[in-house]
């Protein structure tokens, strides 16, 4: 092919969550001698914006609504037709950049494009990178995949059981791993312990920390009531929960653990960072990362950040988890119970100087299994072939 492939990636957000941050990754890295990516967001506010545009990515602004289930039929009619407004508008987008694939990087951005997809004929690939708490959502989902992606990616095999539970036959779909840029990712690490400074006590305590939006789904308050365990009392390690909330719609959770802390005396013991934007850094000067999700998690990369560095993780075998983690082999896993998690920090805790053959693997596996040059031959090979099909 003669001319260079136009790609339209959409992303839901201007925010750096895991989702963007991959995203950023394999626009970084695939062949810019044969694509030319470009890259729909809603706004300009966030760290992931100025991301794209400190690596000379070009960006496009289109506002789009935040998709939200509702009853209302007055706010149904003006979302359907908000919906139909920002699909035309993204015709004109597809027509100017002569784009040749759509990408979208969830499947609620497919919303905004099916519309101009098929007036313009353009093809379509839709990610699948979360797992759906409905049967109804999914079956959704993977009709809309079904008839209108030419091609669906899931980030893991459990996040394709969403779609290939109804559509067992169908060859629409890919798994292909998110992977990391684990020579570039190590580097340019601030070495002084920013966790430390938080901390009246600094000998011989581990740093334990938890990275993710706070919400009821990613279990922040499964961690804290796990140390209440009395098994825990006399192991000295301190928690650090890094990340605040993205909805204002949760922001009642957050209250919530403010007041488990504030109940339990924790003061000394919990500490609630907020957002940080430098989180390799606080990885990096972590001892153990604590991922313990409630539900499923379809594949969350702050796993493949902590593993990078060689910390111990422990994570709760939900979603698509267990592909990462094997349990005693490269971290630990544990069900999404406080008492099982108190159980299994504990025995990290206790054996933490003998566990070097973990870090060890959990370093290999990044290296062997999730390294980024593998997701980017997956991926522009699976570009080629959507364009060769009629």
């Amino acid at each position: 092919m003669d001319k260079k492939i136009n790609l339209l990636y959409i992303s839901r957000t201007s925010d750096l969550t895991g989702a963007e941050n991959s995203l950023l990754d394999l626009i970084n890295k695939i062949d810019k001698n044969l694509f030319n990516p470009i890259v729909v967001i809603p706004d300009n506010n966030g760290i992931f914006y100025a991301k794209l545009k400190s690596n000379n990515i070009k960006t496009l602004i289109l506002r789009m609504s935040f998709i939200s289930i509702t009853y209302n039929p007055l706010r149904l009619t003006y979302f359907l037709l908000n919906i139909i407004f920002i699909n035309f508008k993204f015709i004109i987008v597809l027509i100017k950049y002569k784009i040749n694939i759509i990408i979208c990087n969830s499947f609620q951005n497919s919303l905004f494009i099916l519309l101009a997809k098929i007036i313009a004929n353009k093809k379509l690939i839709i990610y699948i990178k979360n797992i759906l708490d409905k049967r109804w959502k999914k079956k959704v989902r993977a009709i809309i995949c079904r008839f209108f992606a030419d091609r669906v990616i899931a980030v893991s095999e459990k996040a394709g059981e969403d779609f290939l539970n109804f559509y067992k036959s169908s060859k629409k779909m890919k798994i292909i791993y998110d992977g990391i840029d684990y020579n570039k990712f190590i580097q340019n690490v601030e070495i002084e312990n920013i966790l430390e400074k938080k901390l009246s006590k600094k000998n011989n305590y581990l740093n334990i920390i938890n990275i993710g939006n706070l919400s009821e789904l990613k279990g922040q308050h499964l961690l804290i009531n796990s140390i209440l365990d009395s098994r825990l009392k006399k192991i000295n390690f301190n928690i650090f929960l890094i990340g605040d909330v993205y909805k204002k719609n949760v922001i009642d959770y957050k209250n919530k653990l403010i007041r488990m802390i504030e109940s339990n005396s924790l003061f000394e013991k919990v500490y609630m960072l907020g957002f940080q934007t430098n989180i390799k850094d606080i990885i990096y000067c972590s001892d153990i990362l604590v991922h313990c999700p409630t539900i499923d998690d379809a594949f969350p990369r702050v796993l493949l950040e902590a593993m990078s560095f060689g910390k111990i993780v422990i994570a709760t075998n939900v979603g698509g988890i267990p592909e990462i983690i094997k349990d005693g082999i490269n971290g630990f896993l544990c069900k999404p119970e406080a008492g099982s998690l108190a159980q299994t920090i504990l025995y990290v805790c206790k054996n933490f100087k003998d566990l070097i053959f973990v870090r060890e693997n959990a370093i290999k596996t990044i290296i062997d299994k999730f390294d980024i040059n593998k997701e980017i031959s997956e991926t522009e090979i699976l570009y080629k072939n959507v364009l060769k099909m009629t």
